[in-house]
């Protein structure tokens, strides 16, 4: 995942505000969701400046390494991740219609059917 970017939890809740949004832009879910997005990415910025200091140089260098944002060209290195992230997608997305009564990811469509 550090191919990706240097925070995958915090860049997966940014991703999951923003998505959220983009489908459902009532208040309350840009309320909820834009606070999630920015306390994903204020808290990432708290990481990096409590590893700066602890770590110095050696953090510095990690930081040139890898990317804060997610590097969309890097989904392409992460191999068999993506075989068991499928599965895990489709329970979570599945669950989302169980429990919050609201079809997502693949269920949205299935549905319709």
């Amino acid at each position: 995942m550090f191919k990706v970017t240097r925070h995958p939890m915090m860049s997966a809740f940014t991703l999951w505000g923003i998505a959220h949004i983009l489908v459902a832009p009532s208040l309350r879910t840009i309320i909820f969701a834009g606070g999630m997005i920015a306390l994903a990415l204020i808290g990432s910025r708290g990481q990096d400046a409590k590893k700066a200091a602890l770590y110095g140089a050696d953090w510095k260098v990690w930081m040139r390494r890898t990317s804060f944002l997610p590097k969309p060209s890097a989904f392409g290195n992460l191999g068999l991740y993506w075989v068991a992230a499928l599965p895990v997608w489709l329970l979570l997305t599945w669950l989302h219609l169980k429990l919050a009564l609201i079809p997502a990811g693949l269920w949205v469509w299935l549905e319709q059917l």
